[in-house]
């Protein structure tokens, strides 16, 4: 009985020494799988990275154009405080339209063919973005008599001005318009 004993561990050593053998490949390859995976995961959280980066830069030149916009449209308001409705003509003088002189102000070509009156950055006491691409523009046009209500009845002049900003990048335009009375 004692030489079966010794016989038994070697029997066992001879089949853990050849499984291990084995082993040895398999760790190699499932490392490399592993690695192959964290690659994977790395380029994707990059990608995703850089597409929420292009999103926030698009966004930050859209706010900016917006802003530009707004002050135009300020600036617009200014004029209209002491013009009368004689001043508005057929041929938009001044950037000052007649009713239904405006073309559609979101027609890039329309809006030029019209020669608004354009803001510069010193007019708007620097409350505009000096990296803007170029500076914003406005137009006036009379919109008619309109009735008011409230604490005064009676008829008014109203006004729709119409403000067009690009932000850093050339491409992003804002265009608004209010009616002022």
């Amino acid at each position: 009985m004692h030489r079966t004993a010794p016989m038994k561990t070697r029997h066992r050593s001879h089949f853990a020494w050849r499984r291990r053998r084995y082993e040895r490949g398999f760790v190699l390859v499932s490392a490399l799988i592993f690695i192959v995976v964290l690659t994977i995961i790395g380029l994707t959280a990059m990608q995703v990275g850089s597409l929420e980066e292009r999103m926030a830069g698009g966004a930050r030149d859209r706010n900016i154009a917006f802003q530009a916009a707004e002050t135009t449209l300020r600036q617009a308001e200014a004029v209209l405080v002491g013009v009368l409705p004689e001043e508005f003509t057929d041929t938009c003088a001044d950037a000052k339209c007649s009713t239904g002189a405006l073309p559609d102000v979101t027609d890039h070509s329309a809006w030029l063919a019209k020669t608004p009156t354009v803001v510069s950055h010193s007019a708007a006491d620097s409350l505009l973005d000096p990296a803007l691409s170029s500076d914003p523009s406005y137009m006036l046009e009379y919109a008619g008599q309109v009735k008011t209500y409230g604490h005064r009845f009676g008829v008014a002049h109203a006004y729709r001005s119409s403000a067009r900003a690009n932000g850093i990048n050339s491409t992003t335009v804002v265009t608004l318009q209010e009616v002022f009375r």
